[in-house]
């Protein structure tokens, strides 16, 4: 993540690659006094899936035992 300034605009940007809360600080330069640009970028991990609990074979009008997956950060299915 990087900032960039134009035209008296500060852009931050970039692609981050953990997650947590992060705290900025940016000086700016010129004028009169010393000034900071402040802020905080929270990043949320991405969602995960576990494995099947099972791959059953089964024949017809046979019940299918319930087939299970453990999710981190998902809320909910979409259909």
């Amino acid at each position: 993540v990087t900032a960039s300034w134009a035209s008296n605009t500060i852009t931050i940007s970039g692609t981050p690659t953990v997650s947590g809360v992060y705290d900025y600080s940016i000086p700016l330069t010129g004028g009169c006094g010393v000034i900071n640009a402040t802020g905080k970028i929270t990043v949320t991990a991405d969602n995960s899936v576990s494995v099947a609990s099972a791959t059953p074979t089964l024949c017809i009008n046979t019940v299918l035992t319930n087939i299970t997956h453990t999710t981190t950060g998902a809320t909910g299915i979409g259909l």
